[in-house]
């Protein structure tokens, strides 16, 4: 360039700095830099070191003059297209920016409405510090926005559909103004939810030194956008329930009211909805330094999340951070009751919502380290002992692998059964019991530490273990099996109603009634043991029972194994099971003789008597003992 070109453009620059400086107020001060300001900024792309040194003088004056002079505009409408500009070098968008971020405060509230959309259409393809910058101005002028009535034009005003990255890049800059705390420091530990860079961003570009009202407007207008429209429901959900958990009146009520709202039609299958909700609650490590690494959500805020994390289904169950954000429930440093009663909510819903084999690969650990060890930290909270118990049953039942090889937790269970002494809780364990029943369907080969396990229930002290033990059997063994239907028979004499009514209905079928007859209708298809094993299997018991002070009666001069209620049951259903051996459908009715059956059943009494006669003997002896006590 000649040296003529050189000079004429440092003469012009000194022309300028001779404009401002001799500005003597603000009018004239705004009038010079809204006229000069743009220009001179494009001399930064000066190849002549001369000319940008001019320059850098020149912006360092403005910049003293400026910063004393709050009520002076800058032309910030005209930086904005300048710094879109695909041409701008990057040394000019760096300082073209500064003027924005500067100027943009100043600009009266309508005005700073109005540029949101050129302030959005300066994001992409920016740096980050620079995005940052700019949707942290957005921010800024979303309390001032007006909002048409019109939903569409609601929805159209800022076009963010068409702007998927700049729609991400805010909805993550509200999140983050929505998760600033009110007592703003300089060097604080860093707030939850956030990372020290965010932190310190937010706090230098929104002013260390505005006061907490000036938060709650910033955080009130971004409320008021998350509720007009312009995102997805699905979008503003996060946000929103952040909103919701805040610590001033006016920003929770007007969250949870827009909450209120959208919930019925949330997509809670949906990953893409459930991720922000996951990642504020654990916090992330994914940035390359500490200081990018964001804090796990507060309590207050874990408590405000947690409900909506239960609302998942299917794919909105994100795994594993699912099982992440169980464990830190129950065990984080910062946990209380009503968090962990909240997490077992969740772990309930995981349950129901993951597959059996994508939960056998972590039910172990869920069920020792997570459950139990949880009910034994729990003595003094029987609520939160009560839910751990029943979760433990609907994951067994889930996962039926986990005691199928190992009875210890059944035992446990009953043991705790018989002594817990707070009857929800135990009411709850044994809900439990009865929920894991259908995982007990064991290979024969387990079947006889089973049954001996139940044995010792059904006469147990505690009726809610008799009750579950009927159950247990009546489930885990099949009709045919003559020992279990032994010691149903016996339970069908027990003291308590219910206990003994589950006992006859597992007996004749679910449709058994007693009436006052003592019986009514069944249903016809109920299977029972062969004649021969369950007559043999009785007798012996019977024999154990009599020799036994603690089991046995007396009855006019009788030892009888069993009480009469329970005699009468053993002989009705032995009657039962021969009927059904000879091929006569009995219908759980005892049949009355003489009638047209009679000489079947005889016949086959008759082939018994020639091939096991002390097997009869004994059995008819057996129904006249009963007939000698009851009469």
């Amino acid at each position: 360039m000649k040296m003529s070109s050189i000079s004429d453009e440092l003469v012009l620059l000194e022309r300028v700095f001779l404009r401002i400086g001799s500005a003597d107020t603000d009018e004239q001060l705004e009038q010079s830099i809204n006229k000069f300001l743009p220009p001179v900024l494009l001399k930064l792309s000066s190849q002549l070191e001369e000319v940008r040194k001019k320059v850098m003088e020149l912006l360092t004056h403005i910049n003293k003059r400026v910063k004393s002079r709050p009520l002076v505009q800058l032309p910030v409408e005209s930086l904005l297209l300048q710094y879109q500009d695909p041409a701008a070098s990057v040394f000019l968008t760096n300082f073209t920016i500064i003027y924005i971020k500067m100027g943009f405060p100043r600009l009266p509230a309508q005005k700073q409405a109005e540029l949101i959309i050129s302030l959005l259409n300066s994001v992409d393809n920016k740096p980050q510090a620079h995005q940052e910058s700019l949707l942290l101005l957005v921010v800024i002028a979303l309390q001032h926005v007006q909002w048409p009535s019109d939903p569409a034009k609601r929805q159209s005003m800022f076009n963010l559909s068409e702007k998927p990255n700049v729609k991400k890049l805010l909805i993550q800059t509200l999140l983050d103004v929505l998760l600033m705390p009110y007592g703003w420091a300089a060097m604080p530990p860093v707030p939850p939810g956030l990372s020290e860079y965010t932190y310190l961003k937010i706090s230098t570009d929104l002013g260390l030194s505005q006061s907490a009202d000036y938060l709650e407007q910033l955080k009130l207008g971004i409320v008021k956008f998350l509720s007009n429209d312009a995102l997805n429901d699905g979008d503003t959900l996060c946000a929103l329930i952040v909103g919701a958990a805040d610590t001033r009146f006016a920003v929770t009520n007007a969250a949870e009211l827009q909450l209120r709202k959208i919930i019925g039609g949330i997509d809670w299958g949906s990953a893409t909805i459930l991720a922000p909700l996951f990642s504020v609650y654990m916090g992330n490590k994914d940035g390359t330094t500490a200081k990018h690494w964001r804090e796990p959500a507060s309590t207050r805020l874990r408590l405000k999340l947690l409900p909506y994390i239960c609302k998942a289904r299917k794919q909105g169950i994100l795994w594993p951070a699912s099982v992440r954000v169980l464990f830190d429930s129950l065990y984080g440093e910062n946990t209380h009751v009503k968090l962990k009663i909240q997490a077992l909510t969740f772990f309930s819903v995981i349950i129901q919502q993951v597959s059996a084999s994508q939960l056998s690969v972590v039910a172990n650990v869920l069920l020792t380290s997570g459950l139990m060890k949880l009910i034994a930290e729990s003595d003094n909270e029987p609520n939160l002992k009560q839910q751990a118990y029943l979760t433990a049953g609907q994951l067994v039942n889930k996962v039926p692998a986990l005691v199928k090889k190992d009875l210890s937790l059944l035992q446990t269970l009953f043991t705790v059964l018989c002594q817990e002494v707070n009857n929800d809780v135990r009411m709850s364990v044994r809900e439990a019991l009865l929920t894991m029943a259908s995982a007990f369907s064991v290979d024969s080969a387990d079947q006889s530490l089973l049954l001996a396990l139940l044995i010792t229930q059904v006469e147990s002290p505690s009726p809610a273990a008799r009750l579950v033990a009927v159950r247990y059997l009546a489930t885990v063994f099949p009709h045919s099996h003559a020992l279990s239907r032994v010691y149903l028979l016996i339970a069908t004499g027990d003291s308590q109603e219910e206990i003994s009514n589950e006992a006859l209905k597992s007996l004749y079928g679910a449709g058994y009634k007693v009436s006052s007859e003592g019986r009514s209708d069944s249903v016809s298809d109920v299977r029972f043991p062969d004649f021969v094993e369950m007559v043999t299997n009785v007798l012996e018991k019977a024999k154990t029972r009599e020799q036994n002070i603690n089991t046995r009666l007396i009855i006019k001069n009788q030892k009888l194994a069993f009480n009469l209620t329970a005699y009468t049951q053993v002989v009705t259903y032995l009657s039962l099971c021969l009927a059904e051996q000879c091929g006569v459908k009995t219908h759980c009715q005892r049949l009355q003789h003489p009638c047209n059956t009679t000489r079947s059943i005889g016949q086959y009494l008759e082939q018994l008597h020639g091939s096991n006669t002390e097997l009869l003997t004994n059995y008819i002896q057996f129904v006249f003992k009963l007939v000698k006590a009851d009469t």
